[in-house]
């Protein structure tokens, strides 16, 4: 008795097609026995966007089909569906699927979408369902935009996250230099010119997982200004009007030095070093003492260095270091206990493969820095171009020899010995230490110990700046030290 129905059920479907097609399916039904239409989807694979997904169907193979209905609850309850035609315009050949998009620009959050095949005659499928979830404007509204930093050359950087694929940045810096908004899908990007102020409009960019296909915006820009370095038009003139007498002692270190009878209001006798960190055969060495002290001038020498220059502070008593250093990757001195924070708040770094920086006390402290090397001073003078502010007492206020180091935006490392303790030098503040490395080009720069501790030594010259614990301004009055920089020009 079913089997009657059936071929009535076919015989009727008959009437609603041509008559070859029928005698064909009556055919095939003699034949073969009784034809399964419809058959269901056998996987469903969604792909999420923002207001809108793209449904990926795998239907069986061996079935007759006409299209597939997709549905699915919108608000109140309310089903609504679209119909996908099974045509070579919406085959993927490389999934192998057939594939639709469904725009939902009211719809957010997770979704149930249904599929059911349907066959020539009508037949529906059974039905199988998939869970998708749909990016609107409440998920948009919860991305952060990443925060801004500055490099010492003067690039845009952000941090590397799971799931930014890029950033969309304007800019418009003081001097009138301007861009409109670009996609930038590096983790830095170089503004025109670092010394000039100005500010950054950020929108972050994210591709919350692979198969999604579209890219979410966060919803407002992260305005970030741009710091003008501010250096002091009359200090940089006077310094690029100076005519330095200056001796390149090996290629890419230069040795200038200047005796200024007017500078800060006072006399400065003034020794800088300049080695470009971008000549592969530089060599930077921190050699210390093991126990007691070594002189900057003969570690030099056993060192065979182009130029050294006294490192940071240490015990006068037991010739220890008594701010964090660390060699190779062993820690030779932690900070002693009670020891000032301000003159360790900074640090010279230097990893295995010659990448130098100077850096502030993270606050998980100075293990939390990765490099081999680290040698810590203070205070910090510069940080990311910026000045850095001075804590107003007698060890910053007061004129001392001064050793300091910058490195500048085109990756140059700067130091400077500053004489001091004398008429023909009075020495400098921390302030006025940091006014000179701004003008000089540093981006970044840190004390280091100065006092009687300041010395800079050259290869073939000797001892070329006034040590002072001779009491005299010329360069006998040399004080041995805990730490050492070298460097030489392999």
């Amino acid at each position: 008795m079913n089997t009657y129905k059936y071929i009535v059920t076919v015989l009727l479907a008959f009437l609603s097609i041509s008559c070859d097609d029928a005698n064909e399916l009556l055919d095939q039904y003699i034949k073969d026995g009784p034809i399964v239409y419809a058959g269901k989807i056998e996987e469903l694979d969604i792909q999420s966007g923002y207001h809108r997904l793209r449904v990926n169907m795998y239907p069986a193979e061996d079935v007759n089909r006409s299209h597939c209905v997709l549905s699915w609850q919108v608000s109140g309850g309310v089903r609504d569906s679209v119909k996908v035609e099974y045509t070579a315009d919406n085959y993927d050949e490389e999934l192998e699927c057939y594939y639709t998009f469904i725009s939902l620009p009211a719809i957010e959050g997770n979704l149930l979408i249904e599929s059911q095949n349907v066959d020539v005659f009508g037949n529906r499928s059974l039905i199988h369902s998939e869970g998708a979830f749909v990016y609107g404007s409440s998920y948009v509204s919860t991305l952060m935009n990443l925060p801004v930093h500055f490099s010492d050359a003067g690039d845009v950087l952000f941090e590397n996250r799971i799931g930014v694929v890029g950033h969309l940045i304007s800019y418009e810096q003081n001097n009138g230099q301007f861009t409109p908004d670009i996609i930038v899908n590096e983790d830095y990007y170089p503004l025109v010119d670092a010394k000039v102020g100005g500010i950054i409009r950020s929108k972050t960019l994210y591709l919350m997982t692979e198969t999604d296909i579209d890219t979410l915006e966060t919803t407002a820009y992260l305005e970030t200004v741009i710091e003008d370095d501010d250096i002091d038009p009359l200090l940089q003139d006077l310094l690029e009007s100076t005519n330095w007498v200056t001796t390149q002692v090996a290629p890419g270190v230069t040795w200038k030095y200047y005796h200024f009878p007017d500078i800060f209001d006072s006399k400065q006798y003034v020794t800088v070093f300049d080695v470009d960190l971008n000549n592969e055969n530089i060599q930077i060495d921190i050699p210390y003492a093991t126990s007691g002290f070594i002189s900057t001038s003969t570690t030099a020498v056993q060192g065979n260095a182009d130029i050294a220059f006294n490192g940071s502070y240490f015990n006068t008593n037991t010739g220890k270091s008594t701010v964090y250093f660390k060699s190779n990757s062993t820690l030779i001195a932690p900070t002693v206990a009670g020891f000032d924070s301000y003159r360790e708040n900074g640090a010279f770094t230097l990893t295995s493969t010659g990448k130098a920086a100077i850096v502030q006390k993270p606050l998980g402290g100075w293990s939390a820095v990765a490099a081999e090397n680290v040698l810590a001073g203070g205070p910090l003078l510069l940080e990311g171009g910026q000045k850095v502010s001075q804590l107003n007492n007698e060890f910053n206020t007061t004129r001392h020899p001064r050793t300091v180091m910058g490195i500048t935006g085109d990756n140059r490392l700067i130091v400077a010995v500053i004489d001091g303790r004398s008429s023909e030098s009075l020495g400098m503040t921390t302030t006025e230490l940091l006014e000179l490395m701004l003008a000089l080009g540093c981006r970044s720069a840190v004390n280091m110990d100065g006092g009687g501790s300041s010395t800079a030594w050259v290869k073939s010259e000797g001892i070329v700046n006034h040590p002072t614990d001779n009491g005299i301004f010329d360069h006998q009055g040399e004080r041995s030290v805990a730490t050492v920089f070298t460097v030489k020009s392999n």
